[in-house]
């Protein structure tokens, strides 16, 4: 194949082809200059990261969190009928006979449903001798039933309107190992301080009233870290603290 004349040309004048190339690396220095790195993230940022996904403040989903003489609480009433073993059931579904609302822990339930009918979190529907209650697409972008970070072993039915929010985030061991062999894990401990984060738009002070708080419950809080087997480190579980009932008074005065 024949090269253009131009191109010939260049490739027999070395004084030219030098001045280009020397050109084209200054243009290339350039622009790396000005390009933005690529940092990986500390670990203690994407720790941090972490800790704000995490819920704080909740509602029971259909449920009374009895708090009986202490702060921590276990479900007592609860209207959900849901079988979470049926493929294609809804995410969740309560159900209130209207016989139980003599007993103060069904009316609460009843109660604080209404008001999330009010604001659009569930539906409300007139059904013989019952009311049931669905939620909705707007309730579902805050429905939790997972445990993150052990926040919620047993998988109780929320909605959350706050998260946490990390001040702080600082490692209080070095690395361990924990095993031997391909089953050995390296763990630390990483510490915390925090606060809770704005309410979502839709807390109306009853809402409000009616909160529990999801592990930890008191800053600053303690966590472990693990190094995975791929060389990354992530957090896998917040130590243990009762889940605490903001106000058990306030589940006690339904109308």
């Amino acid at each position: 194949m024949r090269l253009p004349a131009p191109l010939r040309r260049l490739l027999t004048n070395p004084p030219a082809l030098l001045g280009i190339c020397i050109a084209a690396n200054l243009i290339l220095a350039v622009v790396r200059a000005h390009a933005t790195p690529s940092q990986p993230v500390p670990l203690l940022a994407q720790f941090a990261s972490t800790i704000d996904a995490q819920y704080h403040e909740c509602v029971p989903l259909g449920w009374f969190p009895d708090s009986r003489s202490w702060r921590a609480y276990f479900p007592g009433y609860s209207a959900d009928i849901v079988d979470r073993g049926v493929m294609f059931e809804a995410l969740w579904v309560g159900v209130v006979p209207e016989r139980k609302l003599t007993d103060p822990h069904v009316a609460a339930v009843k109660s604080l449903l209404d008001e999330l009918s009010r604001l659009g979190m569930v539906t409300r529907h007139e059904i013989p001798d019952a009311v049931r209650y669905n939620l909705t697409r707007e309730g579902a972008r805050y429905y939790y039933e997972r445990s993150e970070l052990g926040n919620n072993s047993e998988q109780w039915p929320y909605l959350c309107f706050s998260r946490l929010h990390a001040r702080d985030v600082v490692w209080t061991s070095r690395p361990s190992t924990h095993g031997t062999g391909r089953d050995a894990d390296v763990t630390a401990r990483v510490r915390f301080s925090w606060e809770p984060s704005e309410n979502a738009p839709w807390v109306t002070p009853f809402v409000k009233a009616h909160a529990v708080e999801l592990n930890p419950t008191k800053s600053p809080a303690e966590a472990t870290a693990l190094r995975f087997y791929d060389g990354r480190w992530g957090l896998t579980k917040v130590d243990f603290s009762f889940p605490l009932v903001e106000d058990p008074a306030a589940w006690m005065s339904a109308s």
